[in-house]
């Protein structure tokens, strides 16, 4: 390489080491902001008074424990695990059981389970009664109310 090629090298690194430190400048501020969004709407929801379901949400729970993409997978896996069980004549459990089993995957301890109600795994099997997204957790849905 000739001293030519050698600085034109350089310059390039230069700039795209200027870029990386740009963008890596952007995207701290850019988490920043959305953590602060996500604690400001966590704040509001927990002093809220439009609507006291709203603490019940399964969302606002996923939002609350800070889940990861692997956890909420989990979610619907265990859901899964009880169609297929269900078809091969397995009974679903009851509310209590399926609430107790969805706390384990939202990985929340002993002494925080007082802050998480079965109204959210209610609300969640309710949100599939009906659902043409997921229509084969409908009757197992209904089969886990009906327990309650």
């Amino acid at each position: 390489m000739n001293d030519h090629t050698t600085k034109e090298l350089e310059k390039r690194i230069s700039r795209l080491e200027s870029q990386l430190e740009f963008e890596s400048e952007l995207l701290s501020k850019v988490v920043t902001q959305v953590e602060a969004l996500k604690n400001l709407l966590l704040q509001i929801i927990d002093d809220q008074t439009i609507s006291p379901h709203l603490l019940y949400n399964f969302y606002y729970s996923i939002l609350k424990r800070n889940l990861g993409t692997e956890e909420r997978q989990e979610i619907g896996f265990l859901l899964m695990k009880i169609v297929t069980e269900y078809k091969e004549g397995i009974e679903p459990p009851s509310l209590d059981e399926f609430h107790t089993q969805l706390l384990k995957i939202l990985k929340v301890e002993e002494h925080e389970k007082a802050n998480y109600p079965v109204e959210i795994s209610k609300q969640l099997l309710l949100s599939y009664l009906n659902d043409d997204e997921f229509p084969f957790f409908d009757s197992v849905a209904k089969k886990i109310l009906d327990k309650a």
